[in-house]
């Protein structure tokens, strides 16, 4: 059984990053995705959204040091929230 857990306090730890993607082969979408070598992991570029800085600044700036590609912010695209395996709420 799921249950809903609400995260939303003000000590979530807020993150922004992007969907970076192209076109590809035969009309498909390429996405990229980065390699976390402390988590042993793969995931969207994104980091910590720092002290006055807003989430969009925040996105491209992540996006940028952790791919080497300067981006444009076209659209929104999804937020999630969630506790990470320490039990911190975060905010994506």
């Amino acid at each position: 059984m799921a249950s809903i857990i609400d995260i939303s306090d003000a000590g979530a730890v807020q993150a922004a990053g992007g969907l970076v993607c192209r076109p590809g082969p035969a009309g498909l979408l390429e996405i990229a995705i980065v390699h976390r070598p402390a988590y042993s992991d793969w995931s969207f570029p994104k980091g910590k959204v720092e002290r006055g800085e807003s989430a969009e600044e925040a996105a491209i700036r992540e996006v940028t040091e952790e791919t080497g590609y300067e981006c444009a912010l076209l659209e929104p695209f999804l937020c999630t929230s969630y506790r990470d395996r320490r039990g911190s709420a975060k905010t994506d």
